[in-house]
């Protein structure tokens, strides 16, 4: 009986075509990928380094919610006045 490794030597150089046609679909399709992240990762954290801070989107959470709280009873007290200005017939049917 033949050592293996001597069948797997032969086995490789017999069909060594498809033994390379596979690395390189493995190195492909996980290598490129791999790559492909590395390199975004890369050119995000020189963008992010490079751009100037935006100190227009810097937002005062405190004076954001007070407004907002503001308008919407604005907004109710308007429509409680409409509404009660508003009693009389229904004539909407």
């Amino acid at each position: 009986m033949d050592d293996p490794f001597v069948l797997i030597g032969e086995l490789l150089l017999a069909f060594w075509p498809v033994v390379v046609i596979g690395v390189v679909v493995v190195v492909v399709f996980v290598g490129g990928p791999l790559l492909g992240c590395v390199l975004f990762a890369i050119a995000g954290a020189a963008g992010a380094r490079v751009a100037a801070s935006d100190e227009t989107q810097d937002v005062d959470v405190t004076e954001f919610f007070e407004e907002q709280a503001a308008s919407a009873a604005t907004a109710t007290a308007a429509a409680t006045a409409a509404a009660s200005a508003t009693t009389g017939r229904n004539d909407s049917i």
